[in-house]
Parts: structure tokens; C-alpha cells; sequence
């Protein structure tokens, strides 16, 4: 226990005391460097993590077009990644079930992933198989996204 003197009237004061008992004024505590650091870099860290630079597209957005897939492998990439965004967005990503899954490339998508979901809601049934068509960063499920092309429009153009 250290003795500081109090800002205020001058009289030694407890590094432990609230306040100054001679007049009463309330002792400032000062922050440790250590304290500081560590604010610092968890500063840094969330600020960070909320610049996140990679442009998402929104549901509404239209795919843009892209170059034309070189080989199957592009096209399997593209499958690959919509089974991982349906799973993402899943209650139960184990019980995700897939089917009748096509990739094609159109001018106006440009390269995409075409098929049927179907997985368990928060009660443990599933919902029944829906529609999906994804690129990379972007899924459309039927009858889920509020987009300014329909969907049954979306999948005769697509897929």
C-alpha cells in the first residue's frame, strides 16, 4: 500500500482509498499500461473484423456475369461452394440432403450451380426439397429472397 498525495489539498492519501479523507474529493485511478495495451489491440481487433473489405452480394443483387468456366473442375468448384452455403445457413447442416445438382454458365449469371435441398427445420423435420441457384457468394432459395427478379424466371434463365 502505497501513500500518494491528494490532488486536491495536498494530504498523503492510500493508493487503495475511494476518496481523500481529509476533503473528501474522490482519488482517480490511474489505468495500467497493461489495461491499456490490451484495450488497444481488442480495439483493433473488433474494428477490424467490422472492415471486413470482401464484397458480399446481397440476395437481391443479379449475378454479374463471369469468364466462362475453362474445365469441369470449375464447374464442380461451383457445386461444391452452393453445398457449402445451403449448409451454412442450415438449423442442421448434417442433415442437408442434395439432389439433382447441375453447374451451367449463361451470359447473363454467368457460372452457376442449379439443383434441389432439403434439410431439418428447428423442429427436427424436414421441410420439404426446394429449389436452389448459387454462385460463390450468392444463393437464391425459392420462395426465400426477396429479389426484383422472380424465381421461377431466375431458374428458366440459369438453369
Amino acid at each position: 500500500m502505497a501513500l500518494i498525495n491528494c490532488k486536491e489539498c495536498g494530504a498523503q492519501v492510500s493508493t487503495q482509498a475511494k476518496a481523500c479523507p481529509s476533503c473528501g474529493i474522490k482519488i482517480k485511478k490511474n489505468i495500467s499500461l497493461g489495461a491499456f495495451l490490451v484495450i488497444i489491440i481488442l480495439s483493433i481487433l473488433v474494428f477490424r473484423a467490422c472492415s471486413d473489405d470482401t464484397p458480399v452480394k446481397k440476395a437481391g443483387d443479379v449475378m454479374s456475369s463471369q469468364e466462362e468456366p475453362r474445365n469441369n473442375e470449375e464447374k464442380l468448384d461451383v457445386q461444391i461452394l452452393a453445398k457449402r452455403l445451403i449448409k451454412n445457413s442450415a438449423k442442421d447442416p448434417e442433415s442437408v440432403e442434395f439432389r439433382n445438382i447441375t453447374s451451367n454458365f449463361t451470359e447473363k449469371f454467368g457460372n452457376v450451380a442449379c439443383g434441389e435441398f432439403n434439410a431439418k427445420n428447428g423442429f427436427g423435420g424436414y421441410n420439404g426439397f426446394k429449389r436452389f441457384i448459387a454462385n460463390d457468394k450468392t444463393l437464391f432459395v425459392d420462395g426465400e429472397n426477396n429479389t426484383n427478379i422472380p424465381f421461377d424466371k431466375m431458374w428458366i434463365d440459369a438453369c
